[in-house]
């Protein structure tokens, strides 16, 4: 499989959303911080990153 570099920088890109997210809703639960309105961010990120995902790897560039 060969993947040109706009789709690699589409999954990229995605992935990097999905570890931020993921991080503010870890960072949230194990601190018990009053930053409630970054998970609400947080899933707007997740939600974004995983499209750009799957964008990405369905993308077609030949």
């Amino acid at each position: 499989m060969y993947l040109e570099f706009k789709a690699f920088s589409y999954i990229l890109i995605g992935v990097s959303f999905l570890g931020i997210a993921l991080g503010v809703v870890l960072g949230a639960y194990f601190k018990s911080n009053g930053f409630d309105y970054l998970i609400y961010i947080s899933a707007f990120l997740a939600a974004i990153g995983s499209a750009m995902v799957i964008i990405g790897a369905f993308k077609k560039d030949d």
